[in-house]
């Protein structure tokens, strides 16, 4: 029985970092890892170059001391003693690692530094070849050594790709056009800029479909799903639109409060990804996009708000004033151009003068991001799709964000 083909994937550190100084990896590179380590039909190793260890592990220190002061604070109060310290914090942040690592199965590659180009590297850093960034400071010397880690491993693999190939996941596009230029002519080498691309890339090797097959029948399976210039397509015929106004209609009525005079809801189809294939049934999923914009309703008249010294209130909506020591630069901050704008009252507090009104509402706006799960039947020969069905419609995310902070000002 043949072996399932390797997949070797080396991580930068972008792709992994996180601000908490427990862990690692961040939450979604975990659970990533974790998600894909379970495929049989694909061997994959997991690698971290020593130097993106080494950084990691240096910005969780920095996150570790920050704390040092308060568990000083809950040793005193709760007269107790806990055996951390400055002096033994990198033995035990260096200890945490390499247990996540076992637990993670990732593997550590320490650089061979005999087999490195130095000569080479130091041009390269000189000249401001990439990954060394073109700039008056000198930037790259870490990613040239991913870079060469990354070379590593691609020379010590077999250069087959149904055999065995190798991913470097970076969103640092310096170090990734340097890969690029230096092993990107291999047929079994790849440099990816998100995890959401790797996941495609693995999903096409566990479906046992080449990556070939879906760059090339990925358009055809877009235009099924909807094609915007004949206004057909899948996304029309199961009326997915209406679908999801109708199951996530209280979702899509949700507003910040207060907002009134809701607008339309305006659609936007977004990219399709592969996921699966069994047999002739493939399967996608397809984000639709829905937009919608709320308004807080129309308010004048600024007034004082009481007990404070250095903020005002507009009705239904606080406008922080911090005392700058003189009315003029308040009257900048909120476009007034006029130190005569402002009355000053006591020595830090500011009233505008009646008959100054507002003449925007504030606006905001909302992003709806919803997931269609999909199938189509593909003939190869004919390259032809059939018996498409929508599977399943799911709310990924809601995010409203405010499109007006302060509206303008003026005098009648």
């Amino acid at each position: 029985m043949a072996k399932s083909p390797a997949l070797k994937v080396v991580f930068d550190t972008n792709v992994l970092h996180c601000q908490s100084a427990c862990f690692l990896l961040s939450k979604s590179a975990r659970e990533f890892v974790e998600k894909n380590s379970q495929h049989k039909d694909v061997r994959i190793a997991w690698i971290l170059p020593g130097v993106v260890v080494s950084e990691r592990q240096f910005q969780m220190m920095k996150a570790a001391r920050a704390k040092l002061p308060a568990m000083r604070e809950l040793e005193r109060l709760l007269r107790i003693s806990v055996e951390v310290n400055e002096e033994n914090l990198a033995g035990l942040v260096r200890g945490a690692t390499d247990v996540q690592l076992k637990e993670t199965g990732i593997e550590e590659h320490i650089l061979e530094t005999e087999r490195v180009d130095w000569d080479e590297m130091i041009n390269a850093a000189a000249s401001r070849i990439a990954p060394f960034a073109d700039s008056d400071n000198e930037k790259g010397f870490r990613d040239a050594l991913v870079l060469e880690s990354f070379a590593q491993v691609v020379q010590s693999s077999p250069k087959t790709p149904s055999v065995c190939r190798v991913v470097l996941v970076t969103s640092d596009g310096l170090l990734g056009d340097a890969a690029k230029s230096r092993l990107g002519e291999k047929s079994n080498v790849r440099v990816l800029k998100s995890l959401d691309q790797l996941q495609q890339l693995i999903n096409s090797l566990v479906s046992k479909v080449t990556e070939e097959f879906v760059d090339e029948i990925r358009p055809t399976v877009e235009r099924y799903f909807h094609d915007p210039q004949k206004r057909e397509g899948l996304y029309t015929r199961e009326k997915v639109r209406d679908r999801i106004c109708q199951e996530f209609r209280s979702e899509l009525a949700k507003a910040p409060s207060g907002c009134q005079h809701k607008g339309d809801v305006s659609w936007e189809v977004g990219n399709t990804q592969f996921d699966k294939k069994n047999g002739q049934r493939t399967f996608w999923t397809t984000r639709i996009h829905a937009f919608r914009r709320a308004k807080k309703p129309r308010v004048s008249n600024w007034q004082l708000l009481e007990g404070s010294t250095s903020s005002i209130l507009l009705s239904g909506d606080e406008v922080i004033l911090p005392a700058l020591g003189g009315a003029s630069g308040s009257a900048d901050m909120l476009g007034l151009g006029s130190s005569q704008a402002l009355a000053q009252l006591g020595s830090q507090s500011y009233l505008l003068p009646y008959g100054c009104e507002q003449h925007q509402e504030v606006e905001y706006r909302s992003e709806f991001i919803f997931v269609v799960a999909w199938r189509v039947s593909i003939s190869t020969q004919k390259q032809s799709l059939s018996k498409g069905k929508v599977e399943d419609i799911q709310l990924e995310k809601t995010d409203w964000h405010r499109v007006v902070a302060v509206a303008s000002v003026g005098f009648d």
